[in-house]
């Protein structure tokens, strides 16, 4: 599974918040929840974190194996 845990600790090193990348950023409310729940999202909101925060995509999300999907 796609987990975005990396996007959190990022965001925590940084002193930033979902809710500044929805105020402040422009990124939308449904967006930064289902980033929160894991959730599917487009890549196009990858390229934008990314371009925002000014980082690589591995630095956002991160592949863990779930043992009950092999």
């Amino acid at each position: 599974m796609i987990s975005f845990d990396p996007l959190l600790k990022l965001l925590a090193e940084r002193n930033l918040s979902l809710y500044r990348l929805e105020k402040d950023y422009g990124f939308s409310k449904t967006t930064l929840y289902k980033l929160k729940d894991n959730g599917n999202v487009e890549m196009i909101i990858l390229n934008d974190l990314c371009k925002t925060l000014g980082c690589k995509v591995e630095d956002i999300i991160v592949y863990i194996e779930d043992p009950e999907e092999a």
